[in-house]
């Protein structure tokens, strides 16, 4: 329990909890809110290891592949049709950049 600091109810406050600690009010509160211990004998609440969630780590790492394959020609492709002279911090061939993203 936390109470402000230099509060002038700090030695009540202390009283009457360690009152509520003596009279054993406390230990039925929280043995009425316990969880209750958990029982698992077929073991289904272990942890899942590698070889339950490989399949799965699998197929993630695939379809990212398949999703580069697929986007780095576009890529190479949009980079020669811009062409060297297409720099976007110089500003020249803006309109080719238009025309070819029109095209897509």
């Amino acid at each position: 329990m936390a109470v402000q600091k230099d509060s002038p109810y700090l030695e009540l406050f202390n009283h009457y909890l360690k009152l509520l600690f003596e009279q054993g009010v406390i230990d039925q509160i929280m043995s009425i809110y316990e969880p209750p211990a958990q029982a698992c004998p077929d073991y289904s609440g272990r942890p899942l290891g590698l070889e339950s969630c490989f399949s799965a780590f699998l197929m993630l790492g695939s379809l990212a592949l398949a999703c580069i394959l697929i986007l780095l020609p576009f890529e190479i492709l949009l980079k020669r049709k811009l062409g060297k002279s297409d720099n976007p911090n110089t500003g020249k061939g803006t309109k080719l950049t238009r025309n070819v993203l029109k095209k897509f």
